[in-house]
């Protein structure tokens, strides 16, 4: 990819510099539809030439933006979940879409060990413990991952990767998932609500679709031990919060990490005075090393596109 192409890429809402940096280096015109402040004039000058569309999947792409992209082929999305993307109108109008699965994998798994971690030795209530001055007496006793059972709700390319971490930490996997995975070691449970009554931790990390939509409800805590944790990875809209918090206000479970939420970026909540609870901005991928494999990835999707050869990774 050294060689910049003559082709034109609308670029939607606020992206990274590494993504833009990119495809500013490998395509001749890049519009920043943020930065353009008529936007309806834009789409009526513009629109009707553009084939090509660059977004991520905090962004997505509107009906009325692709109804206002009358050539519209091609939408390269920044990021694994695509729910903010009208999947089935794009496919009806024949308009192909990317994302970037797999090179966001270990980060986003790490960031889930890490929280499971983080909640289960109350890392921030200690880091504060001893910056306020407080280490006259022993910390109080924190839990411990070895020999817990860890439950993982959605057992795709992330959640294995979860799961070789877990199996490190001594716990014991189990998971439940659409249906059962014959290459995979770990125990199969049948139902979501068995796999809420034996886990220790309870680890998302299933796509947000319309059948996903508050999979985790008041039905589901209530199904969980009071000594267990929950842990998100995967969107806000696999929780029902409201549920969550009262769940956790109640002490019906110990405690949660979180790194997405129902409403982003979440800039107050009931969550913010519960100190145990752990809780991280969406940036589960967000290392120099994968934003820059997820770029490239776009980008080069986008170069096979023009190039007419297959996509590296069509939805």
């Amino acid at each position: 990819m050294t060689q910049q192409l003559d082709a034109t890429i609308l670029v939607l809402g606020e992206q990274s510099d590494i993504l833009l940096n990119l495809l500013k280096k490998q395509f001749s015109t890049i519009y920043e539809l943020e930065h353009i402040e008529d936007k309806d004039n834009f789409f009526k000058e513009n629109g009707k030439d553009i084939i090509a569309v660059a977004t991520s999947s905090n962004i997505g792409i509107t009906k009325e933006e692709i109804d206002a992209l009358p050539k519209l082929e091609i939408i390269a999305s920044f990021g694994v979940g695509y729910d903010s993307i009208d999947i089935d109108y794009a496919k009806k109008r024949g308009i192909q879409i990317t994302n970037t699965p797999n090179v966001l994998n270990d980060c986003v798994a790490d960031t889930a060990m890490m929280l499971t971690y983080a909640v289960a030795r109350k890392l921030i209530s200690a880091d504060a413990y001893v910056r306020q001055g407080n280490w006259i007496s022993p910390f109080p006793l924190t839990t411990s991952l070895s020999k817990k059972v860890c439950g993982i709700l959605g057992m795709g390319n992330i959640g294995e990767e979860i799961a070789k971490r877990a199996v490190a930490a001594g716990m014991e996997v189990i998971y439940h998932n659409r249906t059962e995975k014959n290459n995979v070691p770990y125990h199969y449970v049948a139902t979501l609500e068995a796999l809420a009554e034996q886990a220790d931790f309870l680890i998302l990390a299933l796509p947000s679709t319309s059948q996903t939509q508050h999979i985790i409800n008041t039905n589901i805590l209530e199904k969980m031990k009071p000594t267990a944790y929950i842990i998100n990875i995967a969107r806000g809209s696999v929780i029902d919060e409201k549920a969550l918090i009262e769940s956790l206000k109640h002490e019906k479970i110990a405690g949660a990490g979180l790194d997405v939420f129902e409403e982003e970026p979440c800039t107050q909540s009931p969550l913010f005075e519960m100190d145990r609870v752990v809780l991280t901005p969406h940036y589960a991928s967000g290392t120099y090393e994968t934003r820059q494999a997820m770029a490239l990835l776009v980008c080069q999707n986008l170069t096979q596109f023009f190039n007419k050869n297959s996509l590296i990774t069509p939805i």
